[in-house]
């Protein structure tokens, strides 16, 4: 299979330039790009000018290289070939000329297990998305390794991309994998004979091979090389100008351990700990979200959470700098980035260390203990002991970082309470609307439910004690937002309503406390009459006594002017204006002085 992405045809003649094929345009072929995708590797070319031009191939590095079959002349731009085979690398010829550069791929199969892997190409920016893809299980952890620091680093995959946007795999480096489904990797890209090894320091290198390297790196006196063959480490140590037993030359895309002998960094002081709370690998897996004071799953900044370790559940300290959380469907899970390996120097490598994960809201402090002093919601695990790694001495390369196996959710069994406006007393055919809130930051999904019923009650007995009655509740069909609003109010609407609500990731819904609408008929003034001997204007109001009414009078409808404030009328209240006379028109009205 063979997909054509874009072709580039160049007109022109150029002066000077040594004739090919026909053509006097001088040829500079070289590779753009490359890069593995899916099932197919994708090369961009460029500099080809002729139908001379032809894309060769070998399996092998030295090896035979012959001409690619395809569908047309060999063109600039993006050329796609199947991944059919365990490795295979592309030149590009020019009749005599030569691509300045070449590109390939290694194809590996990785089993249930750990895997040192390298890269043995250069991708550009070389990040691990640009080396690895994005296509891997939640959790898994790439550990890398920094010679110059003899100290470990490592990066989590997400739900969909690397946590860590800046970490790379240069080429010649090497990494671990904790592989938990079998899994298709392959690594390709672009090289040339400046694509080698890195420089080899003191003390433990965690590296591969590459293209341009030569096939066993040549040793000093005392140096030593670890490959790992079916998960079982095989020493090979130079002495008398070669290695003992022989190095078979590791295969490209495979990592190796090499200790160089000479003084190099001294190791980190401490046991070695991986400060993340979901890690599967090798076939298990642990995983501890982490909840807040309310019982939701914490994300985004603005929570904190700090390593705490020591020797003893007495002498915790604070490890490394603390981290945000995850948001969305990583809610709950440390944001570490590349900044994971934590090293506790109060415990020795491989020694016992005591360990708690410590959370705080960041609003309320920098620290926890600066934020419990505020009175800022706070959680915290409980400790755990766990055996760190670490060392890197005595001919044994450090071990991995050890995982917090056996972390505990922490966090409240709490809701989020909802707060309900808007209850109290509504005349009837007009708008009641009520309005649910809550004091909570998140990003996630909020969902409602509103219910009308009876709140529960406690009710005395004739012994003189209570009895508690229990609510009754039922949904209100459709209600499911903020707001519910009854327009036009009915007399059957008078009742107690209350809201659930629920936030995706939360442990439980929380529910609000009931507010009671009251259903008013309306006021009216009715029964007008003048009295003969005055002239004074009359009417009666009628009303519900909840409410205090003032009178006001208008001649324009547009100015209103108090006549009389009727307070809680009980019953037909008659009204005299007395300045009614000797003014041409005028219209009365009554306004509750209490609305709901």
């Amino acid at each position: 299979m063979f997909k054509r992405f874009r072709q580039v045809w160049l007109f022109g003649i150029m002066a000077g330039a040594a004739a090919i094929s026909g053509f006097s345009q001088e040829l500079n072929p070289r590779f753009l790009s490359a890069r593995a995708s899916g099932t197919a590797f994708v090369m961009e070319l460029a500099g080809i000018g002729d139908d001379s031009c032809v894309l060769e191939a070998t399996d092998d590095l030295p090896g035979s290289w012959t001409q690619v079959a395809l569908p047309g002349p060999l063109t600039n731009g993006e050329l796609e070939v199947p991944v059919d085979r365990p490795q295979r690398f592309f030149r590009i010829r020019c009749g005599a000329v030569y691509s300045a550069n070449r590109a390939g791929y290694v194809e590996l199969e990785l089993t249930e297990r750990w895997h040192l892997i390298a890269n043995p190409f250069d991708n550009g920016g070389n990040t691990l998305p640009e080396v690895l893809g994005e296509d891997w299980p939640f959790g898994i952890a790439l550990y890398q390794f920094d010679p110059g620091r003899q100290a470990y680093s490592a990066t989590q995959f997400g739900r969909t991309s690397w946590l860590s946007d800046v970490q790379t795999m240069l080429p010649g480096t090497g990494a671990f994998i904790g592989v938990i489904t079998p899994a298709t990797l392959v690594l390709g890209g672009l090289f040339d004979d400046s694509v080698i090894v890195p420089e080899l320091v003191g003390g433990w290198n965690l590296v591969g091979q590459t293209p341009a390297s030569s096939p066993v790196i040549d040793g000093q006196d005392g140096d030593s090389m670890l490959i790992l063959a079916d998960n079982v480490y095989v020493l090979h140590v130079f002495e008398f100008g070669e290695w003992a037993p022989p190095v078979l030359a590791p295969r490209l895309g495979e990592g190796f351990w090499y200790h160089r002998n000479g003084s190099g960094a001294i190791p980190p002081a401490g046991g070695c700990l991986l400060f993340s709370n979901f890690v599967p690998a090798m076939g298990s897996e642990f995983g501890a979200p982490q909840f807040d004071h309310v019982g939701c799953l914490i994300e985004g900044t603005n929570w904190l959470a700090q390593l705490y370790a020591g020797p003893d559940a007495g002498a915790l300290a604070g490890v490394g700098e603390p981290v945000t959380f995850l948001s969305g469907d990583e809610a709950g899970f440390f944001n570490t980035g590349s900044n994971a390996v934590r090293y506790v120097e109060s415990v020795t490598p491989g020694g016992l260390a005591v360990v708690q994960i410590k959370m705080w809201m960041a609003s309320s402090g920098t620290t926890f203990e600066e934020a419990r002093a505020n009175g800022g919601p706070t959680g915290m695990t409980t400790t755990l002991s766990v055996f760190t790694s670490g060392g890197g001495v005595g001919g044994i390369p450090p071990s991995l970082p050890a995982g917090l196996v056996g972390l505990t959710s922490s966090g409240g069994l709490g809701s989020v309470i909802p707060d309900v406006s808007g209850g109290g007393s509504y005349f009837v055919g007009g708008t009641a609307q009520l309005t649910a809130t809550y004091d909570y930051v998140t990003s996630r999904t909020v969902t409602y439910q509103w219910q009308r019923g009876t709140p529960e009650q406690f009710v005395p007995d004739d012994s003189g004690g209570w009895i508690w009655i229990p609510g009754s509740w039922v949904d209100i069909d459709g209600a499911t937002g903020p707001v519910l609003e009854m327009s036009p109010i009915r007399f059957e609407d008078a009742d107690h309503y209350r809201v659930w609500l629920h936030i995706d990731g939360c442990s439980g819904g929380g529910v609000s406390f009931p507010v009671e609408l009251q259903v008013l008929p309306t006021h009216s003034l009715s029964d007008p009459s003048i009295d003969p001997a005055t002239g004074a204007f009359r009417f009666v109001l009628e009303a519900e006594s909840t409410f205090d009414f003032i009178i006001e009078h208008s001649s324009d409808f547009v100015v209103w002017n108090p006549l009389r404030t009727v307070v809680k009328p009980v019953g037909p209240v008659e009204i005299t204006d007395t300045g009614a006379p000797g003014n041409q028109q005028r219209f009365y009205r009554a306004r509750a002085l209490t609305p709901p």
